[in-house]
């Protein structure tokens, strides 16, 4: 059985409800098949550090570098670069092991504004990264997610939550509580 807390309790109860335990108690027929315990995590754990880091030279990228960031992995090495493109358009760019695998373009306006925090998760592929990030303006919120073969932008408009077609196909619950949660946490 799931249930995407995310979108039906508030903020403050989902924070309290990650701090507590929580007992979860199954009827059938009058009778208790399931009794236990459990702290519920709304913080998603993988194998991935993020850090800073100056982008390979020679990948070719179009645009001027605004920034780029690294993870460290036993297996690859994976970049999100993000550059600008004649102040025009602003481009997010996957490497590994020094190939572009995936791009994601938005039109550069000075309504938007990139929140700034990127957010390392593996929900589509356990073994792949996903690069989530957020921009937005006065009334649209962008949730995007790049991986190496994947993009997923979730979106916010006047309060109606609306996630990508692409992403509806697969059995994602947990990746949109992600993205819900995420969305009510940072406003």
């Amino acid at each position: 059985t799931f249930f995407n807390l995310c979108k039906l309790l508030k903020i403050t109860d989902l924070n309290y409800l990650n701090q507590k335990e929580t007992n979860y108690i199954i009827k059938k027929d009058e009778k208790i098949i399931f009794n236990n315990k459990s702290k519920i995590n709304l913080t998603p754990k993988n194998a991935f550090t993020i850090f800073s880091e100056t982008a390979p030279e020679h990948l070719n990228l179009k645009g001027k570098i605004i920034d780029s960031y690294a993870l460290d992995n036993s297996e690859n090495y994976y970049y999100l670069i993000r550059t600008i493109i004649e102040n025009k358009l602003l481009c997010w760019v996957i490497v590994k092991n020094n190939k572009v695998m995936n791009i994601h373009t938005e039109n550069n306006s000075y309504n938007h504004h990139n929140l700034g925090r990127i957010i390392i998760t593996n929900f589509i592929n356990k073994k792949n990264p996903e690069f989530t990030f957020i921009y937005k303006n006065d009334e649209v919120k962008k949730i995007i997610s790049l991986g190496e073969k994947s993009k997923y932008i979730s979106s916010f408009i006047n309060n109606n939550f609306k996630i990508s077609s692409l992403s509806k196909k697969y059995n994602n619950l947990e990746y949109m509580g992600f993205i819900y949660y995420n969305y009510k946490s940072n406003g």
